[in-house]
């Protein structure tokens, strides 16, 4: 990905530079974001052209004026770096590819400055609260494998008061203050009013002075002091932040969701909880000439969740679907494009419809999914359906990880903690950051789940009439502060503080130059306590409707499986081609 991401930049870096005029030589010594039609370092850093991850502004500049001096005075280099000729040049500059060899220059000193970026090792950095802290004089350096800043910066920046007795250095902050002395080897926190040390922390690398600095390993610091520390290994950045801080400055923002979250209905002293849904779909097809086309599907789908295993049964009825399969479907010899379904497996297809049946496992102490549906199995693979074996499963190790739903199940994994919004959207940023090793991106990452949340469940949305808070969502809250006149959005949706209950009728139109037809989607529900039903419908212009109804109960159950019997057959997900490579479940 990083490649075809270097190349794509590369490109549009050559596009981008190949309009600008002959004018803006080296010898003019503009700024580098002028030379690309921005008006400010800031601008041209924030925009979508920015594609340097390593480099500042200034290191980009550096090497940017450095590589375009080389090829002003070897212009052979811009030629070899590209592999071509001198005759590929004055194709390039004929066709208009590029308007001059000015603009081939730039073009290749931007081209070899984003391969500088690619190949560049980040310098050690320091972030707190999302902030990339700065050093005047001594910079962040490893010692036996400890990340080691100035003391002073780190704990000014955090607002701690700093002092120093002899050869004893302390931090105060809050109630507490840490001490430790040059050269010693642990660190003790104590009560700031009383003297009390409160605990002491070993220091595998000793405090040491450098250039006139007190210089501390920084996650001891921070931590010390309260402070949750990670770091980015490919950032090579030492990740600060205050986790309740954060967590209540974020639910400052979610009162009333949050409220309403601690009035819902808690099933008490219940192991487990079983899910009971009942679900039906009425498909309508217009047709001005035969008449429309009415087709129905229900069925009934029962979860059952302990918080660590869930497990999913479900079956329905689809044989209102079956008219959709006709014999013309059906192969022939009359070349590949008719050859879809044998005749067998129409048949097949339109007996199991009436019969559908699907099972769903999630471990998440595992983070394996197992899925067994006859009907699906004989869609996805290309056997003809009558030879499937029924009691075979499908299975994903590291699903969360390989999936979307990864921020999802982190929630569900640790659904007995997250009880507020604030706690959900730092538990979600946290866990992405951990499996993908994003932790220098953690902060935008956090800010952009609590901007998408406020849209719908923030404080700004709802009118407050006693326990009943009402929102009357825009298109303009609903997609981060713009405006879209081809979408439109109407209705409200209510939370009761008092009940835990909520109700709802929203309608979205979209008009077709977004869409292939212009569709208008309602969504009505009405939950309350442990029962509630939700109606979803859409209409597509001159086309049909669709419209699906689900009502849900909620009752204590015993604990789910956890995994699949046995004797189960298993698959891994990635062989949906077929099941030659099947292997037994073994315990």
């Amino acid at each position: 990905m990083k490649h075809k991401r270097l190349l794509t930049a590369a490109l549009a870096a050559s596009l981008a530079v190949s309009s600008l005029p002959a004018a803006l030589a080296l010898d003019t010594a503009p700024p580098m974001y002028q030379q690309f039609g921005y008006d400010s370092e800031e601008a041209y850093t924030s925009s979508y052209d920015w594609w340097f991850d390593k480099l500042s502004y200034d290191q980009a500049s550096d090497c940017y004026r450095r590589h375009l001096d080389e090829r002003h005075n070897d212009p052979s280099v811009a030629l070899r770096f590209h592999d071509a000729e001198q005759s590929d040049l004055e194709e390039w500059l004929d066709s208009g590819y590029w308007d001059d060899r000015e603009a081939f220059y730039r073009s290749t000193a931007l081209d070899m400055t984003l391969q500088d970026d690619f190949y560049a090792v980040p310098a050690l950095s320091v972030q707190l609260s999302g902030k990339t802290l700065t050093f005047p004089d001594v910079q962040p350096f490893f010692e036996n494998g400890r990340t080691m800043v100035p003391f002073r910066a780190v704990a000014e920046a955090l607002g701690a008061e700093v002092g120093f007795d002899g050869g004893t250095v302390s931090a105060s902050l809050g109630g507490k203050v840490c001490r430790f002395a040059i050269g010693g080897d642990t660190l003790t926190v104590s009560d700031r009013a009383t003297g009390k040390v409160l605990k002491t922390v070993p220091l595998d690398v000793s405090p040491i002075e450098k250039d006139g600095r007190t210089c501390v390993p920084v996650r001891f610091l921070a931590e010390s002091l309260g402070l949750t520390v990670e770091w980015d290994d490919g950032a090579q950045c030492a990740v600060l932040y205050d986790r309740d801080a954060l967590l209540e400055s974020i639910d400052s923002g979610f009162t009333t969701a949050n409220r309403w979250l601690a009035a819902v209905p808690r099933l008490q002293n219940a192991d487990a909880v079983r899910m009971g849904l009942t679900a039906k779909l009425d498909c309508t097809a217009f047709d001005t000439i035969s008449g429309d086309r009415k087709y129905s599907a229900s069925g009934t789908m029962t979860l059952i969740s302990d918080g660590k295993s869930a497990s999913l049964s479900a079956s329905a009825d689809l044989s209102a679907l079956a008219g959709l399969l006709s014999s013309d479907l059906i192969s022939s010899a009359d070349g590949p494009t008719s050859q879809l379904f044998s005749a067998s497996m129409l048949s097949y297809y339109k007996s199991a419809l009436r019969n559908a049946a699907f099972d769903l496992i999630y471990n998440a102490d595992m983070d394996t999914l197992y899925v067994r549906s006859p009907l699906l199995f004989s869609a996805l693979t290309s056997s003809s359906g009558t030879d499937k074996k029924t009691d075979g499963w499908y299975y994903e190790e590291h699903f969360s990880e390989n999936t979307a739903l990864g921020n999802l199940l982190t929630l569900y994994r640790n659904a007995d903690t997250q009880n507020t919004c604030g706690a959900a959207l730092l538990a979600s940023a946290e866990a992405y950051a951990e499996e993908y090793g994003g932790w220098s991106g953690f902060y935008s990452s956090l800010e952009d789940r609590q901007q998408n949340l406020s849209a719908v469940l923030g404080d700004a949305v709802f009118t407050r009439s006693g326990d009943r808070c009402t929102a009357q969502p825009s298109v303009k809250s609903l997609l981060g502060g713009e405006e879209d006149d081809m979408v439109g959005v109407s209705g409200s949706y209510t939370l009761n503080t008092a009940t835990g209950a909520a109700s709802g009728d929203l309608t979205l139109d979209i008009k077709g130059s977004l869409f292939p037809v212009a569709n208008r989607t309602r969504l009505t529900f009405d939950l309350s306590g442990t029962s509630g039903r939700m109606t979803l419908s859409n209409h597509l212009r001159n086309q049909g409707t669709l419209t699906f109804d689900l009502s849900l109960s909620l009752a204590p159950s015993s604990a789910p499986v956890s995994a699949p019997p046995k004797n189960a057959v298993l698959t891994p997900l990635d062989e949906l081609n077929g099941i030659s490579d099947q292997t037994k479940w073994r315990n």
